[in-house]
């Protein structure tokens, strides 16, 4: 589930979607966007686990298909680096399915970058979860709240901002550019600072900088991402083009009534 606060804040700093309301939307942040906001105090952020296929591939053979992103309803234990250790879902079963098989490999000294633990481990990659993050701001064309989801890299990168800001006292005095840039790996995520609020806001904008006091805003995140239960991740797995008789599962018979 979505961890809020100083515990996403300890897991980003760290080294190593039907949910429970209908409130909160995630804003589209796509490449080349550009918002103009008042950015929230660094401890008012979230963190969950994104499971999902987010694009069509074949990899050594195996073609596997997009499948919708999903929070699981009860996330599997982490160890201090990360990986899921204890409570596995279906997912992380599927990933663990690969890396059974390219461990053995690599404890014998075969180099990860080379066929066929590459593939198995990429395979892997796939069904593994990934760390996102869920940033509020204070739009300032609207003055209302919104929710970007971010990578870890691109959260670290603005927390070094928003807290920097924060330790000084002058984070409700500022307004910045937050703007997303580039493709692939080599996307950025960039907030900056407006040196001018006179000559670079709008009326509009202005108006809302100055009415909105981010010490009295407490974001609400729920709905943001549809929480899965186990029978849901199963059936997404399928979906995804992995064959779940490799694990164990089967998928789980319908009642009747389900359908209606």
């Amino acid at each position: 589930m979505v961890v809020v606060g100083t515990g996403a804040l300890s897991m980003l700093e760290d080294g190593g979607q039907g949910a429970s309301g209908n409130d909160s939307k995630f804003s589209k942040f796509a490449s080349g966007t550009t918002f103009l906001v008042k950015a929230l105090a660094p401890d008012k952020i979230a963190t969950f686990d994104s499971f999902g296929v987010y694009k069509d591939a074949t990899i050594d053979g195996e073609s596997f298909r997009r499948a919708n992103s999903f929070e699981p309803e009860v996330p599997s234990t982490k160890n201090d680096k990360g990986y899921a250790v204890d409570n596995l879902t279906p997912w992380d079963l599927a990933s663990k399915y690969y890396m059974d098989q390219a461990q053995p490999l690599l404890n014998d000294g075969a180099d990860k970058k080379e066929e066929p633990v590459k593939s198995l481990l990429a395979k892997a990659g796939v069904f593994r979860a990934k760390q996102r993050f869920i940033l509020p701001f204070v739009d300032l064309d609207t003055g209302a709240l919104i929710y970007i989801d971010m990578s870890k890299l691109q959260a670290q990168a603005v927390l070094t901002v928003t807290k920097k800001q924060h330790a000084k006292g002058k984070l409700n005095r500022l307004a910045f550019e937050l703007e997303k840039s580039g493709s692939g790996k080599d996307t950025v995520v960039a907030m900056t600072p407006i040196i001018d609020i006179e000559d670079e806001l709008t009326d509009k904008q202005q108006l809302n900088f100055a009415k909105v006091d981010i010490d009295t805003l407490e974001p609400n995140f729920n709905g943001l991402t549809f929480v899965a239960d186990y029978n849901q991740q199963v059936d997404n797995l399928v979906a995804a083009g992995f064959d779940i008789s490799r694990i164990g599962l089967e998928v789980a018979e319908k009642d009747a009534t389900e359908a209606f």
